[in-house]
């Protein structure tokens, strides 16, 4: 049998570069810093607002730097176990850093519960609206607004990319040929692998349950958004209250 790895190579790649990508293009921590700098928000403004942002940036940082060197294009790994090394360091690091990732739980909950309201308010503000209107204007930026849910999108692709290196790491060495070239040496090369594949499903089902955590999260606080958009078109928003949910428009 000839067993071509390029498929987790790919999948590997794919990963770590949407988490550098993270990093690099971080427009909601750019924004948040622009607005800090030029003294437009208050501390509690930009608490309210961006919430954890900068502690969401660091923690992406860190993940990245403990993620396996990035394998050249084109080049194959000498052997399966330095695939296996690449694909178990790739699960630890996400596994070893759960818990800070956890964290976009926490900026969840903020956008929810304060970040929407705080922007409403601080659109009345004219240097603030004036800031965010040139933002837009001058690069092309998204809406603020929109800025705000991104590192919540962020996080739950990552469930998108786990589920396709698990696949291809299992269609790899689940093949009865593929876990030794001397069979002396396959049970313990296959124990290997299934070691591998315990670390990437549990990487996996943590991501995921985080994503879907954050996911609904996203889903409450989009329904509360509307119902104060219809509550504000009406002239009624002393009806808005926690327990008051959107049910049908």
């Amino acid at each position: 049998f000839h067993l071509d790895p390029r498929a987790v190579l790919g999948g590997l790649s794919a990963l770590q570069h949407w988490v550098s990508l993270s990093i690099r293009l971080d427009a909601t921590e750019r924004r948040f810093r622009q607005l800090r700098e030029r003294q437009i928000l208050s501390r509690e403004d930009a608490w309210l607002l961006f919430g954890n942002v900068e502690s969401l940036q660091m923690t992406h940082e860190a993940l990245l730097g403990r993620l396996p060197p990035a394998q050249p294009a084109g080049a194959l790994p000498s052997t399966a176990l330095t695939l296996s090394e690449r694909v178990r360091a790739t699960a630890k690091a996400f596994i070893s850093l759960a818990p800070f990732l956890a964290m976009h739980a926490t900026f969840a909950d903020n956008y929810e519960k304060a970040a929407l309201d705080a922007l409403r308010r601080l659109q009345r503000n004219p240097s603030f609206s004036r800031f965010c209107k040139q933002a837009e204007e001058g690069d092309g930026a998204l809406p603020l607004r929109a800025l705000l849910i991104k590192p919540i999108q962020r996080l739950c692709k990552y469930p998108l990319f786990f589920e396709r290196l698990r696949h291809s790491y299992s269609s790899l060495v689940e093949e009865p040929a593929s876990a030794a070239a001397d069979e002396d040496d396959m049970p313990a090369a296959r124990a290997d692998d299934q070691e591998v594949l315990a670390s990437l499903r549990e990487s996996e089902t943590l991501i995921r349950r985080l994503a879907d955590r954050v996911n609904s999260t996203l889903a409450n606080a989009k329904a509360q958004e509307r119902l104060v958009e219809l509550l504000e078109r009406l002239s009624c928003l002393s009806l808005l209250a926690p327990h008051r949910q959107l049910q049908l428009e």
